[in-house]
């Protein structure tokens, strides 16, 4: 957002009621550049403010989801795993039909340290994971995915461990010198929907929107695999130590 403003949030309601036809259940905001109080009071027809993290010792950064009156939901307190710059996050857990989804909103600075990240947000994840559970993890990660960097890769890596992949394959920032796609969402692999990237007049990233068809799993060939300790195995591990 660079900075949620009531001028952004009326661009907000205009987009989402163009886009969506009303129907969205849940707006997730990064770089909010709120703190405590000013959070509180920008508020978005038809949506309350769910959850949220605001920076209190440095300017900027920041993430909250607004979630659509009437859902069954309860907000996750992460304050433990946030560290300004590095690891922005918050969360919600939602109830619908009988399925269980937590949808986390991540922000991180492009100048902070990619390990601090990777460790913090496999905590979370470690911390809540359940098979029954529909993760939907989403933000600005500063992680490229259209040049596909190595950080990148390092995320989809440690996200892989919990069964969930990416979405967006799409650039959603495009500037004078690069194009990149550093913002993404990542649910679990055998869960379908369609995702797709549209430009917005509130930021110089673009949005994105994700439908979750939560009715169809995809149904996953199950395997087994074993590992090999032979006398082979054991001399070139030893080799490679």
């Amino acid at each position: 957002m660079q900075c949620l403003s009531c001028d952004k949030i009326n661009d907000i309601e205009i987009e989402h009621n163009t886009l969506n036809n009303g129907s969205l259940k849940f707006i997730c905001l990064t770089e909010t550049w709120c703190n405590q109080d000013s959070v509180m009071s920008f508020k978005i027809n038809n949506f309350n403010l769910a959850s949220y993290f605001c920076r209190s010792s440095s300017i900027h950064g920041g993430v909250c989801i607004y979630a659509r009156i009437g859902l069954d939901i309860f907000a996750i307190d992460l304050s433990q795993y946030c560290i300004e710059k590095e690891f922005e996050v918050c969360g919600v857990k939602w109830i619908y039909n009988g399925f269980k989804f937590v949808i986390l909103t991540c922000y991180r600075s492009p100048s902070s340290d990619p390990k601090s990240f990777y460790d913090n947000i496999y905590n979370v994840m470690n911390d809540m994971f359940d098979n029954e559970i529909i993760f939907i993890v989403c933000g600005d990660f500063n992680f490229d995915c259209y040049d596909v960097s190595k950080e990148f890769i390092e995320l989809r890596n440690v996200l892989s461990i919990f069964d969930l992949e990416y979405r967006v394959r799409w650039p959603t920032r495009i500037c004078d010198t690069c194009v990149s796609t550093i913002d993404n969402i990542f649910t679990n692999s055998n869960i379908s929907g369609t995702c797709c990237v549209v430009d917005n007049i509130i930021s110089d990233h673009r949005t994105i929107l994700f439908e979750l068809n939560f009715n169809a799993r995809v149904n996953k060939v199950c395997t087994t695999s074993k590992r090999v300790f032979d006398s082979y195995k054991w001399d070139l591990f030893i080799y490679m130590l």
